[in-house]
């Protein structure tokens, strides 16, 4: 990529943010498509080794009267869990964590399947950088193996299955553990301004969703 430095990030993150054909792309940048590609291709992996620093579990919490709405009955929730859908040739999830802060403190490898069926994350990884006593707000619509969550006393809270009538309680949970959700959704959100995260991607451009996913995550956590 004889591009500079400049050019070729700029030829990245356009698009990251458009999800133009690498057609389109040449001829904004007035080269040829298979070039273009190949720039994004060593381009992105550089930026996501330089991003990935910037995803970590802090070690110090906000303080409860700081706890945006939502999370104040969950003080000691480290982490939110939401999977992130990528439409391609084949379905692509990946699984990010979000502190109440809005930081990204997780990202889940790929997982991708050609199939509808449920597919389980093991967060190992996360939960090694959790201390017993510490909890995770997850969802239904997609599962993860809490064997290893319980096996280090992590509280693992979802909302309550819906089917039939809830208790007080379980409505009174439901509705703090949505409101949670949804001010976690505001950042995912923002998250998918990149057109990559939402709307179907080149066949070419899926073998670097890991990388895509570093870079754009670990811009939003320098912007916060």
């Amino acid at each position: 990529c004889h591009f500079p430095v400049k050019e070729r990030i700029l030829l990245t993150f356009h698009k990251l943010k458009t999800n133009c054909s690498f057609a389109e792309l040449a001829v904004g940048f007035r080269t040829q498509p298979n070039f273009a590609e190949c720039c994004f291709a060593k381009t992105i992996q550089s930026l996501a080794q330089a991003f990935s620093d910037a995803i970590f579990l802090k070690c110090t919490s906000l303080q409860p009267n700081k706890l945006p709405a939502g999370f104040h009955m969950f003080p000691n929730v480290k982490t939110l869990l939401y999977c992130i859908e990528i439409k391609a040739n084949m379905m692509i999830k990946i699984l990010i964590g979000i502190e109440p802060s809005g930081h990204i403190n997780y990202l889940s490898k790929v997982k991708s399947s050609k199939s509808l069926g449920a597919i389980t994350f093991n967060i190992a990884d996360l939960v090694l950088s959790l201390q017993p006593g510490d909890a995770i707000i997850t969802d239904s619509n997609f599962t993860i193996d809490e064997n290893v969550c319980y096996s280090k006393k992590i509280e693992v809270i979802r909302p309550a299955e819906s089917s039939g009538t809830l208790s007080d309680s379980k409505q009174a949970k439901n509705i703090r553990t949505n409101a949670a959700r949804t001010f976690i959704g505001h950042k995912i959100e923002r998250l998918k301004q990149f057109k990559v995260l939402s709307e179907k991607i080149e066949s070419s451009v899926e073998p670097y969703i890991d990388d895509i996913m570093t870079v754009i995550c670990g811009l939003h956590n320098f912007l916060l």
